[in-house]
Parts: structure tokens; C-alpha cells; sequence
């Protein structure tokens, strides 16, 4: 919070800078940056000194208009803060946000505004009145706009050739301040959370007016229960965290810079990206050159990245190491906004070192055409079902914590048989990986995990690289040199005859598929022998045989040497006697798709026919 604060305390910085009160740092932009370009004004003027409606109008938004629109976000169920609001469904938009601001406006400080009040007293009844016929005529404006682009509404009036804003009423201008501090220190709930004096724990002052609710910023701790509140009362809960009023105006200043400039995308999840120099005089400065971060897109991304996380990954990395970053990721539930995970004092090497291994990766001839780096695990921990493991991952991978390799394996497992029996079903659906696709995606992302020395299983490798692009028995003596070139070229996932063992027989199997596509016009009947995948060391142990005898009913005599390598390992390992079921389906799945890249006879190579399953 008091990152938040510094950050808060430059934007008032520069809102006295130019001359403008709090209430331009608590007034946000209706055109959310040009999602809403579109402003729809309800006219009213006065004839015969009453007001009367007069038109709908649409205009272009102008940001220097922004004081003047006077937008303000409330509750997603309940109104704005003034009658400023973006249309999502006009009838809707109409009732809920602008007649119900309107009602609720009628009651704020009667004493202090009463000629504005007055004033909107007589809108508010014309509004409610002509409500079908102004809603008629909003919905025609609205056909002539684009139809790609949004629109918000507001109200106007014309007087003797000038125009009177929302913002040129004192009404909704305090409103604005006087909410943004509300919130607070006051809630429906719990009443008043709030102290006249006291010390403030973020400046560490003694000061005046305590607010107790300032945590709903960030909401990292809760007063629904007596058990979280000092001294088990309510009242007393603003001593859990006490805040005096400077601090909350820069804490709220702070989090609006960081919603309009640094919340971030991060595969369908975003964060905060909270940057804390350690002087604090760099922060200016700090924050200037981070602006161009938000306008990053998919459409204006470099070719050199594969995604706008990488982008900004990239560039964080690039950072010199005085300075540190928070990354809090949130999720607005409801319209309250939750934090799931908050990152702390992460360092630019740290950035550098993640995109720098991705990167490697990639450049690696045997990983060019294939996928590496995060998108694994947004395929693998859904958003709605499993957002928490998505976290804890991330969160290992940043802080630099060692993940469980059979936790993932489990998953991994899932993933590989899903997409092994869409695809023999023919039920793949689009944007969804192919077994192959899939096989490859895990081995890029364990590849990482290694690389980065962040998994708990493995032998470590400081040399790991993949040098080849495929394995041809051209440039090999025997085929027994290929395949043990490969293994070592992909140490340390083959550190046992168990893994090799597996692995040829994933091969073999593969290799007997596709001639039996071949020879059976496309049919594959030893599938079934691979039962959806969900094998064990007993089944590995029956298929060298069983590939073997069909082998031989098609009088293929190609892979005798590939059978006694696999025959070899299994009797090396002791019929897998320490093979874990769980890397069964992972190592069986890699022999089968590594088909394409090991050739061990040119003859072969000619004249058999492949069953051609999806390309990258």
C-alpha cells in the first residue's frame, strides 16, 4: 500500500502542476481510452423560464471535455456517481444508471445545494415523465454510429447559447470527492469505521481523521467476523489497519494510475504491475517510461514476440536492478475486486533470466516449429476450474520455487489422453491441440521448467540443448548410436533404461500404426492394444511382444534392432521396476511422436505410408 501511495503522491504532483484539485485525479475517463468514443447528450433548455426537453444529440468525445462529463464509476448493480454512464443496454442504462442518479442526487445535502437541486428536481421529472420518448430517441441516434463502437450518456442544458455540463454542478462535483473518500471509513454494514485521531500506518503519523476501511483498495483482510476485528468490536476495526486521510486521497489517486496505466494482461488473467525504486526520487521517472506499457497490443506486437506478456517480460528484464516490482494479481468478483496472488520484490534478472531461457529454448533447432513457454499452463489450469494451480505455478516460476513434478505430471497425463481420443475420435475442436501438438507442448514446458531448474525430479543438466532438428541413421553406424544420441541430447528427461524403455516402445507402436494404416486402408485395430493411453508397466511389458508378432504378420523386418533396444532397456530396468505409473503416458507419448523426427531406414522412409496426424 504505501508503493500505492508513492505512486499516488506524484499523480497529485502533477494534478497541482497544472492547477487542478482532487477532484481531476478522482474523475475518470468515460471513453475507457477510446473504448467509448461515442458521447449521446440528452438536451434540455428553457422556455418561458422552464425547462423542457429539446433532443438527443451524439458527439464525438474530446478528453479536454473530461471535468465536464464528470464520470465517475459506482457499483455494477447500482448507479454512477453521476448521470454520466456507459450504455451497455439503452432501456437498462437509462433506468438503473441515469434516472436512479438523478433520485439519489435529490437527497445530498438539500441545505447546501438547494438551487442546483432544485434545478435537477425538474430534470429528474421530465426524465421520468418522457422516458419512452427519449429512450425512442436515443435508440435512433444510436443507429447512425458505427456499429463497432460504444457509446456513453449524459445529460446537457442550454441556456442563452451556453451549455451547462454535469460537471458545472457543485452537486456532483463534491459528490465525486466526497465518495471516494466514503468508501473509506463507511460501509451499510459496519457504519462508520472511523477515528478522530490516531497513528497512521502508512505515513506513521499521529493525525487527524483515521479512516478503517481503506483496505477495500485492496481488499487483503476482512471485518465480516468479530474474531478479525480489534477488540471484537466493530467500531474499534479501524485500529486493524488505520489510515489518515492524506494517505487514503494518494492511496486512491495511486490506484487509479495503476488501473488506467499499469494493470496488465497475463493469459487471461491480469495483475497489477507495481514498480518500487529503491529511491524513492526515481518513481517519476519510473513511471513515465512504464506508460507506453499499457498501449501494447496484439496488433501492434513486434515479430520478435510471441505475446504482449512476453513483450513486457522482456522489457522488464531489461530494467536496471534498482528497482523492484510487485505483481498483484486481482479478480473482480461480483464487482468486488479480490486479490489472488500478490508477487513481491521481484528483480528485472529475475524477468530476464524467464524470457531468456524461453527464448533459448525456441532457438533451438529441435524446438523452432514447437510450442515453448506459458501457454501450457493456461491450457492446463483453466481459468474457471482450476485459476488457483495457474497461480501457485506463476508464483513458483517468479519467486524462483521448485514445482512438484508429480503434480504436474497428473495433469499433464489428463491433457495427453484428452487430446489422444479427441483426435481418434475425430472430435477435436478448433483451437484445440492435436495429440502430437499436445506431446510436444508438455516436453516444451518441462524442458523450461528444467532449464530453469525449478523441478524437483530430474537430474540437473547445466549444458542442456537439443542441437538437431532429427536423428537420421545416415550419419549414425547403428541405429543403437541414434537413439542413444538422442537420449543424450535430451538429458535429463532419458536419465534411466526405464524412460529409454518406455520411449521405444512409444515408437515402435507409432511405427506400427502407420504401417497399419497402410496395409489396412487406413484402419489402425492395435489401437485398442494402447488403451487410451492409460497404461501401466504390466502393458509396456506385453506390447514389445505384441508389436513383434505383428511385425512379422505384415513380414516387416525393418525393426529388429529398434525391437532389441526396447527388449534391452526393458530387462535393464527390471521390467520397469522403478518406473513410475504417472511418466508412462509422457515418455510413451514422446516415443510415438518423436517418429517423424528419427529415421532409421531410408528404405522405409520410401515406402511406407504415414497417417499424416496434423501438422504445428
Amino acid at each position: 500500500m504505501e508503493a500505492v501511495k508513492n505512486i499516488g503522491a506524484i499523480v497529485l504532483k502533477e494534478i497541482e502542476k497544472r492547477g487542478e484539485g482532487l477532484l481531476e485525479g478522482f474523475t475518470e475517463d468515460p471513453s475507457d481510452n477510446g473504448k467509448y468514443p461515442n458521447c449521446i447528450q440528452i438536451v434540455f433548455h428553457r422556455i418561458d423560464g422552464k425547462i423542457q426537453y429539446k433532443q438527443v444529440r451524439a458527439v464525438q468525445y474530446d478528453s479536454d471535455y473530461k471535468l465536464k462529463y464528470l464520470y465517475r464509476k459506482g457499483t455494477s448493480r447500482g448507479t454512477d456517481l453521476t448521470p454520466t454512464c456507459k450504455i451497455t443496454e439503452i432501456d437498462r442504462t437509462y433506468v438503473i444508471k441515469l434516472l436512479a442518479c438523478y433520485k439519489e442526487s435529490l437527497g445530498f445535502d438539500k441545505e447546501k445545494y438547494e438551487n442546483e437541486i432544485n434545478e435537477i428536481r425538474d430534470i429528474y421529472y421530465i426524465l421520468e415523465s418522457n422516458k419512452d420518448n427519449i429512450i425512442a430517441d436515443i435508440k435512433e441516434k444510436t443507429k447512425g454510429l458505427p456499429k463497432k463502437e460504444n457509446a456513453f450518456l449524459t445529460v446537457v442544458f442550454e441556456d442563452d447559447k451556453n451549455i451547462k455540463y454535469i460537471g458545472d454542478y457543485l452537486l456532483f462535483r463534491d459528490k465525486i470527492v466526497n465518495d471516494a473518500l466514503k468508501k473509506f471509513h463507511y460501509s451499510a454494514t459496519y457504519k462508520d469505521i472511523y477515528a478522530e485521531k490516531g497513528v497512521c500506518c502508512i505515513c506513521r503519523k499521529y493525525e487527524n481523521d483515521i479512516f478503517g476501511l481503506v483496505g477495500v483498495v485492496f481488499p487483503f483482510y476482512t471485518i465480516d467476523k468479530p474474531g478479525y476485528v480489534s477488540g471484537l468490536l466493530y467500531e474499534k476495526a479501524w485500529k486493524n489497519y488505520p489510515v489518515c486521510k492524506n494517505c487514503a486521497i494518494l492511496i486512491e489517486l495511486g490506484k487509479k494510475y495503476l488501473d488506467d496505466n499499469l494493470r496488465m494482461p497475463f493469459y487471461g488473467r491480469e495483475y497489477y504491475l507495481i514498480p518500487k525504486p529503491i529511491y524513492e526520487t526515481d518513481l517519476e521517472d519510473v513511471l513515465k517510461r512504464y506508460k507506453t506499457l499499457k498501449h501494447v497490443s496484439e496488433d501492434n506486437l513486434e515479430s520478435i514476440y510471441s505475446t504482449v506478456e512476453e513483450k513486457v517480460m522482456d522489457f522488464l528484464g531489461r530494467q536496471e536492478n534498482n528497482i523492484s516490482f510487485d505483481l498483484m494479481f486481482t479478480e473482480n468478483n461480483k464487482s468486488a475486486l479480490t486479490i489472488e496472488l500478490n508477487i513481491e520484490d521481484v528483480a528485472p534478472s529475475r524477468f530476464k533470466s524467464i524470457y531468456d531461457a524461453i527464448n533459448r529454448i525456441r532457438n533451438m533447432e529441435f524446438f523452432s516449429d514447437k510450442p515453448v513457454g506459458f501457454g501450457m499452463l493456461v491450457r492446463l489450469f483453466p481459468r474457471k476450474t482450476h485459476n488457483r494451480y495457474f497461480l501457485e505455478c506463476i508464483d513458483k516460476i517468479i519467486s524462483n520455487r521448485i514445482i512438484e513434478y508429480n503434480f504436474l505430471m497428473q495433469f499433464f497425463n489428463s491433457y495427453l489422453i484428452d487430446s489422444f481420443k479427441k483426435e481418434e475420435a475425430g472430435q477435436l475442436e478448433k483451437g484445440e491441440d492435436n495429440y502430437r501438438y499436445a506431446t510436444f507442448r508438455i516436453f516444451g514446458f518441462i524442458y523450461f521448467l528444467q532449464y530453469m531448474k525449478l523441478l524437483n525430479c530430474q537430474e540437473e543438466v547445466d549444458d542442456m540443448k537439443i542441437e538437431k532438428k532429427e536423428w537420421n541413421i545416415k550419419d549414425y553406424s547403428s541405429k543403437e548410436e541414434l537413439f542413444e544420441d538422442f537420449f543424450q541430447s535430451a538429458r535429463p528427461f532419458f536419465d534411466t533404461s526405464e524412460r529409454k524403455a518406455v520411449f521405444m516402445v512409444g515408437y515402435l507402436a507409432k511405427e506400427l500404426l502407420n504401417w497399419q494404416a497402410s496395409k489396412e486402408g487406413g484402419r489402425k485395430p492395435f489401437m485398442a492394444k494402447l488403451k487410451g493411453l492409460q497404461l501401466d508397466g504390466k502393458d509396456i511389458q506385453r506390447l514389445i511382444p505384441q508389436i513383434q508378432n505383428k511385425f512379422a504378420e505384415y513380414k516387416i523386418d525393418y525393426y529388429s534392432e529398434e525391437l532389441s533396444i526396447a527388449s534391452r532397456y526393458m530387462i535393464e530396468s527390471e521390467n520397469l521396476k522403478n518406473m513410475a505409473k504417472l511418466d508412462i503416458p509422457y515418455y510413451f507419448s514422446l516415443g510415438m511422436n518423436m517418429e517423424k523426427y528419427i529415421i532409421t531406414s531410408n528404405k522405409k522412409e520410401n515406402d511406407k505410408v504415414t497417417d499424416g496426424e496434423g501438422s504445428f
